[in-house]
């Protein structure tokens, strides 16, 4: 099949169920802009350009991307706290505008007020950022994390275990926050979860090593009300995760790509939590410091 410049360099990735997306969730052209590769899937990425493939005018997305061999490669993901630890936390547009970050999604648990009120600057159980422990000070091997991990050669690690187990095994970024929805191909979730319907944000790897951000709009009648976890599990599953986590969500769920929401944050504005995980352009994924 011919492609927007003649040549066998597009495909079309399968779409997830029905009835569950905002209007705005189409078919989107995303253009690999160092090789021509363009991929045609489902997004509400908004954008103003348009391609014509094999006479469909679709929405157009370019991406700067560095390995053609993954089609939506950037860069390096990884975790980003808040430059203002234990003081006071800051909204994911903030935290990535100031590594340059491509992408960012809201990330682990804190510390929150008794009417979600909080500003954010406590985390909630392990944070380490390019490597470092922040949270606790100190390495032990009898406090005890989720840990929803990434290790500096990029595998996306699950366990239930010590701060010092994650220093020993080369966790480069980590959080915590439960539960675990995709453990070594197999869902965790029995029956809808139980939690609720909700705005939601996941992290999944698939067994290529892609990396997924997912997030899920709640509590806008109208636009999106949420889902309970057996949806963002199964959505995961569907995407061929092999392993993946749910974070943070209600009105912390937050993705940015390229200075722009995504999505719509359940408040109409975001507010301030203590980390975020992020896409660092390719060749520039250098440690940052808060």
């Amino acid at each position: 099949m011919p492609s927007d410049n003649g040549k066998n360099n597009y495909k079309i990735l399968h779409t997830m169920k029905k009835g569950i997306h905002p209007e705005n969730y189409r078919l989107v052209a995303f253009k690999d802009m160092s090789n021509g590769t363009t991929t045609i899937t489902k997004s509400t990425a908004a954008t103003k350009e348009t391609i014509e493939i094999d006479g469909v005018e679709y929405p157009l997305v370019k991406m700067e991307i560095s390995n053609s061999s993954h089609p939506f490669y950037t860069g390096k993901v990884k975790l980003v706290d808040t430059a203002n630890q234990f003081s006071c936390g800051q909204t994911v547009m903030q935290m990535s505008e100031r590594v340059g970050a491509i992408a960012a999604i809201n990330g682990g648990g804190f510390n929150d007020g008794a009417n979600y009120d909080s500003n954010g600057g406590s985390p909630s159980g392990i944070i380490i950022e390019d490597g470092k422990l922040v949270n606790p000070s100190r390495p032990s091997a009898n406090d005890y994390y989720n840990i929803i991990g990434m290790t500096s050669n990029g595998i996306f690690t699950l366990q239930h275990g010590s701060s010092q187990w994650a220093m020993d095994n080369d966790i480069y970024s980590a959080v915590s926050f439960s539960p675990f929805l995709v453990v070594n191909g197999v869902g965790q979730i029995n029956g809808s979860g139980g939690w609720g319907i909700a705005p939601r944000t996941a992290l999944g790897q698939r067994a290529t090593g892609e990396m997924l951000f997912l997030v899920i709009d709640g509590r806008q009648v109208g636009w999106s009300i949420g889902c309970d976890l057996d949806v963002l599990q199964n959505t995961l599953l569907d995407e061929g995760c092999v392993n993946a986590a749910m974070l943070d969500g209600g009105s912390s769920t937050v993705m940015i790509y390229r200075g722009e929401f995504v999505n719509r944050p359940a408040l109409g504005f975001e507010r301030y939590i203590n980390n975020c995980w992020v896409v660092m352009p390719a060749g520039e994924e250098t440690s940052v410091e808060s």
